[in-house]
């Protein structure tokens, strides 16, 4: 994720163009891993990467961040646009 933002970022700036960058946080995650277990968890958390990916564009990237949350990465997307398709 850091070579693709660090790309994104720097075609951006050299464009003049938009870059747009969406956080995820599912609810629970800390409650699952203490309920169910980690294994559980990461399970939840695949299903949820799954989910997400089945609703963007191919060439979003997103990835895994911090441990529970998700960041997605939308290159040549404002802000607006960015709001009305997540």
């Amino acid at each position: 994720m850091d070579l693709a933002l660090d790309r994104d970022f720097e075609r951006a700036t050299h464009s003049h163009g938009p870059l747009s960058l969406a956080f995820c946080d599912p609810n629970n995650c800390k409650r699952d891993n203490d309920n169910y277990g980690h294994q559980a968890g990461d399970r939840v958390r695949e299903s949820a990467a799954r989910l997400l990916r089945a609703q963007t564009r191919d060439s979003v990237m997103l990835a895994r961040y911090g441990g529970e949350e998700f960041v997605i990465v939308l290159a040549n997307t404002d802000r607006d646009t960015a709001r009305k398709n997540l």
